[in-house]
């Protein structure tokens, strides 16, 4: 069988330069989405934006497959977030965002591909 090909909303290939995901969890995986709304050298001014289910997810509850950045659910109610800009070893830029409950969230630059998701507990 083939693999599925998803297509990606023209709307949202074009400004995923400006976009950050974060993938976290476990034994679940949770993908959010942000948007930079400024940048200078050493930080980023981020809003956590809404998502888009993708193929056979919506069949199974929203409870896993593939999600996009969808720039219409812009959390209304969301807070603006400061991260740092920070290099790895190999000198790639990711993000780093501390929250209100001192976890750590590293972010990267979204690569306009579909990010897969799981909210099903192996419990």
């Amino acid at each position: 069988m083939p693999e599925e090909v998803l297509t990606i909303p023209q709307k949202v290939a074009a400004k995923s330069s400006n976009l950050l995901v974060d993938t976290w969890g476990y034994p679940m995986t949770f993908v959010e989405f942000y948007k930079i709304l400024t940048r200078n050298k050493f930080t980023v001014q981020i809003i956590k934006i809404g998502s888009e289910i993708l193929g056979d997810a919506q069949k199974f509850n929203g409870f896993s497959g593939k999600v996009v950045p969808d720039l219409s659910l812009i959390e209304t109610a969301s807070e603006k977030f400061s991260a740092d800009i920070r290099k790895d070893e190999a000198g790639k830029e990711y993000f780093l965002l501390n929250t209100d409950n001192d976890t750590p969230h590293f972010l990267r630059e979204w690569t306009g591909h579909a990010m897969r998701f799981n909210h099903l507990s192996n419990d």
